[in-house]
């Protein structure tokens, strides 16, 4: 039903009468949900849910009062959803969640179950099975915490890191399809900032251009640094991002995968934006795609960092 707030002159003790007989009354097409008294103006307004203004006209006729105006209104939130939206938000996110988790934990029980049922296993074997343990392991970690960091951020805990070795503690924590090479810079560059959230960024980035590749290709990974900031590329060599979709990749919750709790861009922009930098992305539909982060290399920095599309000319080695 619609809702009005409607005006009425009122002395004390006719508020008082009001009171009693509004909690005496049982109707069921007028609901009065709130009513406010000005007692220096003895001006009463009421709050109520009803189908028409001339039904709240009768309904007070009942106890001798004359509105003076009716004015239909409208409930705003400012931007805070419902607690309906929420709850379907909170659902979304778990349901995806529990999927993703499906895959490391079959994996872990199918090592287990090797390792129970052929319990002398060759060192070879062992290695095998430990490194699996440990990549399915790594997996439900980083998305628990890929989560956790959406829903209650931490404080940064900013030093001066070689970006190179944040690399090399990402890839690890990846599990790496054999077809797919990654191609390192060879030249070195530090900045300041939290390394474990610097770690989930490049994880995150890494693991969307191996799944925009299929599992199959090359990732180049580009450092520079001009002095002022330090840049940061991961390019692949994929499908690309459709120009309808480009707007959507940074919110939480979007993803285009069967996969994937659509947090990770998301995530990625958000550790960006703490560290005062920036992330551009640029696409090409069949060709790839190229995520660019900038951060200043002090805090301090008052320029603010230029987005480019140019790869800074990278020496490169490679993981196959």
């Amino acid at each position: 039903m619609p809702t009005f707030i409607d005006e009425h002159f009122m002395d004390n003790d006719s508020l008082n009468a009001f009171k009693n007989l509004v909690n005496k009354d049982s109707q069921s097409h007028i609901s009065t949900k709130e009513v406010f008294f000005n007692q220096a103006q003895q001006k009463l307004y009421c709050i109520l849910d009803a189908h028409s203004e001339q039904s709240i006209r009768d309904y007070h006729e009942k106890f001798g009062l004359k509105c003076k105006s009716i004015m239909p209104i409208q409930q705003v939130t400012f931007g805070v959803p419902d607690e309906s939206e929420k709850l379907q938000v909170i659902g979304e996110l778990a349901a995806r969640l529990a999927h993703d988790l499906r895959n490391p934990l079959s994996v872990i029980k199918n090592v287990v179950e090797i390792m129970e049922t052929k319990q002398r296993l060759r060192i070879e074997e062992k290695i095998i099975c430990y490194g699996r343990l440990h990549r399915a392991i790594n997996r439900i970690s980083h998305q628990i915490d890929e989560v956790l960091d959406f829903v209650r951020p931490t404080k940064l805990t900013i030093e001066e890191n070689l970006l190179n070795e944040i690399i090399s503690s990402a890839i690890e924590k990846i599990a790496k399809p054999d077809d797919i090479v990654i191609n390192l810079p060879n030249n070195f560059v530090y900045v300041q900032c939290d390394f474990i959230k610097f770690e989930v960024m490049i994880t995150n980035l890494i693991i969307n251009a191996i799944q925009a590749m299929n599992n199959s290709g090359q990732v180049d990974i580009v450092l520079s640094d001009d002095g002022k900031f330090a840049t940061l590329q991961v390019i692949d060599r994929g499908s690309g991002i459709p120009k309808d979709v480009m707007p959507k990749i940074f919110e939480p919750l979007f993803t285009t995968k069967q996969i994937g709790t659509g947090l990770g861009l998301a995530s990625c922009k958000a550790i960006v934006e703490q560290h005062k930098g920036i992330i551009h992305v640029s696409s090409s539909v069949g060709k790839g795609t190229t995520f660019t982060i900038q951060i200043p290399k002090s805090h301090a920095a008052a320029q603010e960092p230029q987005a480019s599309n140019k790869a800074s000319q990278p020496q490169i080695a490679s993981i196959k």
